[in-house]
């Protein structure tokens, strides 16, 4: 061996935990995340209709 190899070190991973008091099987949501979309498609034999960002 001429020269010892360096070994890369992974990055500290930082768990995010629920708040105090909260119920077990709490999840955090990801602030970062997109937006849930909802697209709707209406379908019959003679035409079609698609409704972006349909609401329940």
């Amino acid at each position: 061996m001429t020269k010892a190899e360096t070994i890369k070190k992974r990055a500290p991973v930082t768990a995010r935990r629920p708040p105090v008091g909260a119920s077990p099987g709490t999840l955090i949501a990801d602030p970062a995340a997109r937006r849930s979309e909802l697209r709707l498609t209406l379908m019959s034999p003679d035409t079609f209709e698609t409704i972006e960002n349909a609401s329940i």
